[in-house]
Parts: C-alpha cells; structure tokens; sequence
C-alpha cells in the first residue's frame, strides 16, 4: 500500500513507512501516536524484535545444517549396503575356496565395523563389550542415528511454530541387526548367514526411507527460513531509523497526520472496526 500524501514528505522514514500495508500495520504497533512511547523505548522494542527473528533464523539454519550432515551419511551408508550385498551373494557362489571366502569375511567385517562406529550405540542398543561413542554420527554433540527425538526448532520469532526434527533409528531393526555384536565383539550377522541378504535389503529399505523423511522436513525448514528473512526485511525497511530520535518523532507525525486525513478513518475506528479502519488506508 502506498500512502499518498496531501503535503510532499521530505523525510525519508516517512517514504519507507509508505511501503507496504503490513510494514505500516507493523510501524503503527511500535510507534502508537497516542501512547507517548519514547524514542529509546521504540528502538530497544525494535530491536527486540529483531534479535528474535535473527535467532529463528539462526536456529532453522542450524536445524537445516544437521539433516544434511544426517542425509550425507544416510547416503553413504546406502552405498555400505550395496558393496555388502555385493560381497554376500559372492560369499554364497558356488566354488569359493577358502582362502577366497575367508578375504570376503574380512572386508564385510570392516565394514561393519565402519558402520558400527559411525552410528554408534551404547552395548544395551547394540550389544559388544563396551559402549561405542558415534563418529561421525553426531552433530553439535548429538547422536544422528540412535532413539528418541530429535532437538527441537523454533520457526517463528513468537515461538509458536515448533518443529521436532526427525531421527533415523539406525540401532533398531535391519541396520540394528547388521551392527549388533555378542559380549565378545563377535558379530551377531556373518555373510554366510542365510539372512544375511534379507536383513541387507531391508536395511537398504530403511536408508532410503529416512533419507525420504529428512527431504520432506527440510523442506518445511526452507520456506521458514524464507518466510524469516521477508520477515527481516520488512522489520527494517518499516522502521530503519528507529535508533535517531529526530526521525522517529517526524516518522510518528507522518503516520498520526495520514490517519487522520484519510476519509472514513475515524468513523471506522469510533465503530470499533480495526479492519475497517485497515481497509481505507489501503485504499
């Protein structure tokens, strides 16, 4: 909305506040011309306002960093899958002398083993003589991969859209079983098992399934963090020079003068109509 003036403004506040309904609707909630609201009372206001947008922002981009480290590892493990029902189904060929067959043991084991420590798990997760701290499974010092939820993100500057952000429980069920080991440190799951190629299609199944989750919810995460900075935006282009309190005062003066020249104004306020009193000024 742009308010047309019956004088010509010279002020620059009083230009920027002509910008658009909603930053005006913004500007009029800060700077009530009948409140008596101080210069300094508006700017710390302000800037309240906008150390809270900063700090969604802040917290969705972090929210979005961790579920890309998630994906990145999600997708590794998926090709750890794939080199690991390669090496069953040659386990399984017939002909394999020893020598052969005792190679392919070792390289699935290592395997394992890259995996287990990537994921990490405490022994009642997933079993071994002691508990396995998550490397590179984590991020700013939480697990990526084990139970339970996930942190969760603030969305909004209010606080009253909030977010649980997805955890993929890699210590459960078919990567649970491939990573589990005996008192020993002996896994559970050898290539030769009859199993073996089921549990390693299901724990396929479960990657891509969780790589399809955090799509989804990053998703979600991206258009809050571009609804934040419109947000940003239209905050300081409402009240950029809040901090001058000349400015401030000739910005208040402005908007009191066009409120009260705009016909039908006061009726609609005096009616107790807000929305009718927003709808003449946007004209």
């Amino acid at each position: 909305m742009n308010l047309v003036s019956s004088f010509s403004p010279s002020v620059q506040p009083a230009r920027d506040l002509g910008r658009a309904a909603e930053s005006l609707g913004r500007s009029l909630g800060r700077l009530p011309a009948d409140s008596g609201l101080a210069p300094a009372a508006a700017a710390a206001r302000f800037d309240g306002q906008t150390a809270s947008i900063k700090g969604a922002a802040a917290g969705v981009q972090q929210a979005v960093s961790r579920l890309q480290a998630a994906d990145q590892l999600l997708g590794a493990f998926g090709a750890t899958i794939d080199r690991l029902r390669g090496l069953a189904a040659r386990a399984s060929e017939s002909g394999n002398d020893r020598f052969d067959l005792e190679r392919v043991r070792q390289e699935f084991t290592g395997l394992q083993d890259r995996l287990r420590q990537s994921i990490g798990g405490s022994t009642a997760e997933i079993g071994g003589p002691r508990d396995v701290a998550a490397d590179p499974g984590q991020f700013a010092g939480r697990d990526l991969f084990g139970g339970g939820t996930g942190p969760t993100v603030i969305l909004d500057p209010a606080g009253n859209d909030t977010l649980a952000l997805p955890v993929a429980n890699l210590r459960s069920g078919a990567m649970g079983a491939l990573i589990t080991q005996d008192a020993a440190g002996r896994y559970r799951l050898d290539l030769t098992d009859h199993t073996a190629s089921e549990i390693l299609a299901h724990a396929g199944e479960d990657l891509a399934g969780g790589r399809a989750a955090l799509g989804s919810v990053q998703t979600r995460l991206e258009r809050a963090s571009a609804r934040l900075q419109i947000e940003g935006e239209n905050l300081a282009s409402a009240l950029p020079p809040l901090t001058d309190p000349a400015a401030v005062a000739a910005a208040t003066r402005f908007v009191r003068f066009e409120i009260l020249t705009q016909p039908g104004i006061v009726a609609a306020v005096g009616n107790g109509s807000v929305g009718g009193a927003l709808k003449v000024l946007q004209g």
